[in-house]
């Protein structure tokens, strides 16, 4: 299931990145990206519950503009680089590397 949305989630992006004419298409990605976090945002908070409030937001501000910087200049780089289905396995998730 994993591999499926990966390489769907790669595919696309190459996709939305490969017209080198497009000056903004890094910033169309990541305006959707952003459309599809936000509406899992508002779920979570919404109807699942979770917790928010001022201290939450300034402590996790600085990390998510970062994070926001390196998927736009990840996007950016999506323009000069093949991509292929094998690129899960070449960025395991997170959990693997626990002991």
């Amino acid at each position: 299931m994993r591999l499926l949305f990966w390489s769907g989630s790669d595919l696309f992006s190459k996709i939305g990145c490969r017209d080198a004419d497009d000056k903004y298409a890094h910033l169309k990605m990541v305006m959707a990206v952003g459309v599809v976090m936000g509406l899992h945002a508002a779920y979570e908070i919404f109807i699942g519950g979770t917790e928010i409030n001022f201290s939450i937001i300034l402590t996790y501000l600085p990390v998510s503009l970062l994070y926001i910087l390196s998927m736009t200049l990840g996007y950016v780089g999506l323009r000069y680089i093949e991509l292929s289905i094998s690129s899960p396995f070449a960025t395991p998730p997170a959990q693997w590397w626990r002991c």
